[in-house]
């Protein structure tokens, strides 16, 4: 194996297979619990274990005014540093979310923005040398209607059919398990929509 130390993310190396594992978003939580995908890397490394390529794994934060978010796009200069100040005060919050929703981060001057470039780019750079890339994300918490513990995205009918199967076939062969957390997965799940309902009384006062 061997393993590489970049700015913003790490590279494990155990085989020329063509498979990359990757999670853009397993960075650290600053200031927010849910600031990152919590876990994503240790399920990544597990499927890296067992399918061999490379492992890359992000560690630097997707706050806009911390770090980088490796799952948005670049902003030009112009508008990475006129919105700088916005995120640093925290002020307008909807003109925050369309932000969040477009770049990966903000910038106070020309230098911190090459800084932040850099590592986006090196980072990509380093995903797309996989003949078959998989990225790595974790399931937000938030009472919402899952059929599966598992949450995958795919997008044409014919693998939709496969994923399907397997997790119901893992459903199965897991049940047991799943049925033992079942208590403390529902709590888990409970006290991430309570912090997130206190934010948005937090931000706009109550419901409309």
């Amino acid at each position: 194996m061997i393993i590489s130390f970049k700015v913003g993310y790490c590279i494990y190396h155990k085989n020329n297979n063509g498979t990359v594992i990757a999670t853009p978003h397993s960075g650290p939580a600053f200031e927010t619990s849910t600031a990152r995908d919590d876990n994503s890397e240790t399920v990544a490394s597990l499927c890296w274990k067992k399918l061999g390529g490379t492992l890359v794994v992000a560690n630097v934060s997707r706050k806009r005014s911390w770090g980088v978010d490796l799952n948005r796009g670049i902003p030009s200069l112009a508008i990475s540093l006129k919105m700088f100040d916005a995120f640093i005060n925290d002020s307008n919050e909807n003109e925050l979310y369309e932000y969040r929703k477009k770049f990966a981060w903000v910038s106070k001057d020309e230098e911190d923005y090459k800084k932040r470039l850099e590592i986006y780019e090196n980072f990509w750079d380093e995903v797309n040398k996989g003949k078959c890339i998989i990225l790595v994300h974790r399931a937000l918490t938030r009472v919402k209607n899952m059929s599966s513990v598992m949450d995958i995205v795919v997008f044409d009918s014919e693998h939709k059919r496969k994923v399907r199967d397997i997790i119901k076939d893992v459903n199965i062969k897991y049940y047991e398990f799943l049925k033992k957390i079942d208590r403390a997965y529902k709590n888990m799940v409970l006290f991430e929509e309570e912090r997130f309902v206190s934010n948005l009384l937090r931000v706009f006062g109550s419901f409309d």
